[in-house]
């Protein structure tokens, strides 16, 4: 057997403790000394394969989630602290990069996702696939072992399609009759060959925005559930309100849910040339809505690159408070709908039981009205009034507290078959859910306050915490002019 200069065991058996290696160990390998690199040969692929299997490790590439078909969701959530520092490897610039710099093409489509212990890939990743052979050849041999994977799946994509078409004609053929088709495993068997074996073709926005000229600057990245719109421009910026605290959201679909669905933005910055999520961007806040995405050709300046081309610092805390304030205010209207909703119903509720109609608007309302209801303001709509903006907690919710309580002590003395019929609409919901409305309606109002008489409030909080940035470390605090203070 033959020797290579710095070795001491024959080239043939060094190759064959090569080959054992992980991926991850081959480069580390190659780098201790230049016999070892000489051998090796270390090609792109593999310093690829290295960094793919380091997005699989703990303490390099955070955890590897899991999709649940049923309930289409990531688990653990988006949201999760386990998401904060989940990395995701980039082929393009060969970095590990953090998931919010990827599209959701680049890391939830199935084959582009991090594999799962049982997945074939995960399997593959356990050993490298260099061979005691030149680069060329060995690019062969890469080929070849990947056609036939290929053809491996698309066999097992076959067998899933024809059980799929089994089980929809036997849904044809018996539509009024429960008859299943046995589970043949080919849909697991199928994720298993499918999950992760095309992560080598993953780019992050960075890559692709330098790939393409026509590539967009503004990406839709993972969707979020949040109790309050604000939660996402401005989070915790005065105390984030969790979903068991926030009384649910009222739609004519999902009246059940306490959370908002949102979708989060990433947009690239054309000053500093960073990403970064679309609250870093005071041109965000010209579009209404709960996206927040800027105008199309309004230039994407985030916050520190505006103060620091612009210098203006008051403006620019005036313009984040306004926006804030905005954001705040529609939250409020929505709850204060909430607050009054149900009292329009138990006047109605009072007068047609007495066999009356309510009155019209502007007209007296019946003597011998329930305490509940005696003095209580109702405005054209037949909505009751409640006022807001104080800069004290409306005087009236205590007043209408009282009356909840008078009126709580009213239902408990109906029948139970009337109570049942009163408790199973949304009149029901509103009674379940009063006391958190309320406690909500006093915490969005103190939110209010607070940003009035803290003008530099929200510029501090951005500057400072620098909520929107996803690139790691902060950015250190901006620096002003000698007759500017933040």
């Amino acid at each position: 057997m033959a020797l290579l200069p710095g070795f001491t065991l024959p080239v043939e058996l060094c190759g064959d403790v090569v080959r054992s290696l992980d991926p991850i160990s081959l480069i580390a390998l190659s780098q201790t000394s230049r016999s070892w690199r000489a051998l090796i040969q270390p090609t792109r692929r593999d310093f690829q394969q290295r960094l793919l299997a380091l997005e699989l490790t703990p303490e390099h590439g955070g955890i590897v989630p899991r999709f649940d078909l049923d309930i289409q969701a990531s688990i653990p959530a988006y949201t999760s602290d386990a998401w904060e520092a989940n990395k995701y490897a980039c082929c393009g610039c060969m970095k590990l990069r953090t998931h919010m710099l990827f599209n959701n093409h680049a890391i939830l489509r199935e084959s582009y996702r991090k594999p799962t212990p049982d997945c074939v890939e995960a399997t593959r990743m356990a050993v490298t696939e260099w061979e005691p052979l030149d680069p060329a050849a060995r690019w062969v041999r890469i080929q070849e072992r990947t056609a036939k994977m290929f053809e491996e799946r698309a066999r097992r994509v076959q067998a899933a399609r024809q059980h799929r078409a089994a089980v929809a004609q036997n849904a044809a053929n018996h539509p009024f009759v429960l008859v299943t088709v046995p589970d043949n495993g080919s849909e697991a068997r199928l994720r298993q060959w499918s999950v992760g074996i095309s992560r080598l073709k993953r780019r992050c926005i960075d890559c692709l925005r330098q790939r393409s000229r026509s590539a967009k600057e503004i990406v839709i990245s993972r969707d979020i559930f949040i109790p309050a719109f604000q939660d996402q421009t401005y989070p915790d910026l005065i105390g984030r309100t969790s979903s068991h605290d926030s009384p649910k959201a009222w739609r004519a679909v999902a009246e059940s849910t306490t959370i908002r669905h949102v979708n989060l933005y990433v947009i690239y910055c054309k000053s500093c040339q960073i990403w970064q999520l679309s609250g870093a961007f005071r041109t965000s806040m010209l579009r209404h809505g709960s996206h927040n995405v800027p105008l199309d050709g309004v230039d994407l300046v985030c916050n520190h690159c505006h103060l620091r081309i612009h210098n203006d610092v008051d403006l620019l805390a005036k313009e984040l408070t306004d926006h804030a304030m905005s954001e705040l205010a529609v939250h409020i209207g929505k709850i204060e709908y909430q607050l009054l909703f149900g009292w329009r119903l138990v006047r109605q509720g009072w007068y047609y039981q007495n066999h009356q109609d309510p009155p019209p608007p502007g007209e007296k309302e019946a003597d011998g009205l329930p305490d509940y209801l005696a003095g209580l303001g109702f405005d054209k709509s037949g909505e009751a009034r409640l006022d807001v903006g104080s800069d004290v907690p409306d005087a009236r919710i205590p007043e209408l507290r009282r009356r909840f309580d008078l009126y709580k002590e009213f239902l408990d003395g109906l029948a139970e078959s009337d109570r049942a019929v009163l408790m199973s609409s949304w009149f029901g919901l509103w009674i379940e859910e009063y006391d958190l409305i309320e406690a909500m309606y006093l915490h969005l109002h103190q939110q209010h306050v607070w940003l009035k008489n803290n003008p530099r409030g929200v510029f501090d909080y951005v500057f400072k915490r620098d909520p929107h940035w996803i690139h790691g470390p902060k950015r250190p605090y901006p620096l002003l002019r000698e007759d500017q203070e933040l």
